[in-house]
């Protein structure tokens, strides 16, 4: 297929349905097996608000938008048989060799194979402040970020037995330590916590004060009370971004599409990558 082409063309060997890093990885695979390639991407990635990328060998505290936009232009200028188009697939049928996705403009692509690399979107709390200070100053994982925010004054929210062991991993980066069960404690043992200092607070949170850069100033209790707080870690409820895995049928687990060791997905035809499939979300696992 000639550059020209492909520029027209609505029918590729491989769809890729999201354009983050799994997608942009797959892409530069499909690029070397000289497979006209369809990548849909709304330019979106789930952690557009993250300024730094860690534990990425090579790129340690790099942007990770510098590290996509670097990915997609040596894709484009060294090979020319991927066609990136800017839009949101809304819809995935048909079956293996034959597979036609729809994007929310109405156009209609056919592709042999779909790869989605769709991600993963946050379900966050209904607590005021959380969403400003997501990705910025509240947090998920201590091995990406926990340098940086290290020796501050940190809470983790959450509860039961995985807040515990949570808190105690995390104590590690931030000794004073606070657990915010945000109601009743449901944690068995809480004989751990008090052995590596970390305190309990079981008053439900009403919301968080957060200044203008996304960091977290203080939480406010709905007793009228309020703890300052540098840095909050949290895990949230996930779902698909996207929910073209159930519209074809794939398999699901815990939120994920169920894949094998290759990715292959429960539908013939249909592969994963990234943080679809994968609960880990870090850069290095999508790639």
């Amino acid at each position: 297929m000639t550059i020209s082409q492909l520029a027209t063309s609505t029918v590729f060997d491989c769809i890729i349905v999201g354009g983050s890093f799994a997608g942009v990885s797959a892409a530069l695979a499909m690029a070397r097996a000289m497979r006209p390639t369809l990548l849909l991407d709304t330019q979106k990635p789930c952690n557009w608000m993250v300024d730094h990328a860690h534990n990425f060998l090579g790129y340690d505290h790099s942007k990770p938008s510098d590290i996509l936009d670097n990915a997609k232009e040596q894709l484009l200028e060294r090979y020319n048989t991927t066609k990136v188009v800017h839009e949101k697939a809304i819809e995935l049928g048909g079956s293996n060799g034959q597979f036609t996705v729809r994007t929310e403009s109405g156009s209609e692509y056919q592709g042999k194979k779909v790869i989605l690399a769709t991600g993963v979107r946050e379900v966050l709390p209904d607590i005021p402040g959380f969403e400003q200070a997501w990705g910025r100053s509240i947090l998920h994982c201590p091995y990406c970020h926990g340098y940086e925010e290290a020796k501050k004054k940190a809470a983790y929210l959450g509860n039961g037995n995985t807040a515990s062991m949570f808190a105690k991993m995390v104590s590690h980066w931030n000794p004073d330590l606070t657990v915010l069960t945000n109601g009743k404690s449901e944690i068995e043992d809480e004989s751990v916590l008090k052995e590596n200092g970390i305190k309990v607070i079981q008053t439900k949170v009403k919301s968080l004060d957060v200044d203008k850069n996304g960091r977290v100033q203080k939480v406010n209790f709905v007793d009228g009370t309020s703890e300052r707080f540098e840095i909050l870690y949290a895990h949230n409820e996930i779902e698909q971004s996207v929910d073209l895995a159930q519209q074809i049928g794939c398999n699901m687990k815990g939120g994920h599409v169920e894949a094998s060791p290759s990715q292959k997905t429960s539908v013939p035809g249909v592969y994963v990558a990234g943080d679809a499939a994968s609960p880990m979300g870090a850069l290095a696992a999508a790639i």
